[in-house]
């Protein structure tokens, strides 16, 4: 025995920091915080869909609770679809003095290529 001591786990420790916060550098992009969006969003779908499955069956001799029940439910449901919609399409929305603006990117885009087709044909003919 030399006395020497390893403390090669040392600078693994030093860097364990790093690698636990490595998920979250990907908050920084614009499409980071969307796909963490997305994943976040689907997995409170799924425990809010398990949540509401569980409370029917548990109240399932009462029909009134049933009911409200499953109307909060489909409320869920609805609110995490809203959301997958949301995150999928690209939108902007502005209000002014004069109004609300709504602008969809892939409409805009659609439109854009549809005008180059129809200027293009009217070109060729």
């Amino acid at each position: 025995m030399t006395g020497r001591i390893d403390l090669g786990f040392i600078g693994w420790l030093g860097r364990l920091p790093g690698h636990l916060g490595a998920p979250f550098r990907s908050l920084l992009s614009q499409e980071g915080r969307r796909a963490w969006a997305l994943m976040l969003l689907a997995g409170g779908g799924v425990a809010m869909t398990i949540y509401a499955g569980f409370t029917l069956w548990f109240v399932r001799e009462s029909p009134s609770r049933v009911f409200w029940l499953g109307v909060g439910a489909l409320i869920l449901i609805g609110i995490v679809l809203t959301g997958f919609a949301g995150l999928l399409i690209k939108r902007t929305i502005r209000v002014s003095r004069d109004g609300i603006e709504i602008e969809d990117a892939v409409v805009a885009a659609a439109a854009e290529a549809a005008a180059r087709t129809i200027s293009s044909r009217d070109e060729e003919a």
